[in-house]
């Protein structure tokens, strides 16, 4: 980083899912390094927000969920490549979710 400018410190050490591809369900797992306001949200490719898994304050650690594949209408997703996003503290991580029949 330039002179004088420390870098911002990771607040989500880890976010994984599985099994990929999804057929039934997606597990998910983060882990994060501080407590604080959280949200987990499923977008499709053009950034519509389908489903959100997880919204509110979480401790300090490593937590779990699982993803019945359904969007907010509680109807199952088609096939196809999803973004979960992990917000906190206005940071953001994504990974890939792959959603096979």
């Amino acid at each position: 980083p330039p002179v004088g400018v420390d870098e911002m410190p990771a607040i989500v050490s880890s976010l994984e899912c599985t099994p990929m591809p999804a057929v039934q369900f997606a597990d998910i797992q983060f882990t994060t390094a501080r407590a604080g306001e959280m949200q987990l949200d499923i977008t499709d490719l053009s950034g519509t927000t389908i489903a959100t898994l997880g919204q509110g304050n979480y401790p300090t650690g490593t937590h779990s969920l699982r993803w019945n594949l359904m969007n907010s209408s509680a109807h199952r997703v088609s096939a196809g490549v999803y973004l979960l996003t992990l917000t906190h503290d206005n940071q953001k991580q994504t990974i890939k979710i792959v959603v096979a029949n």
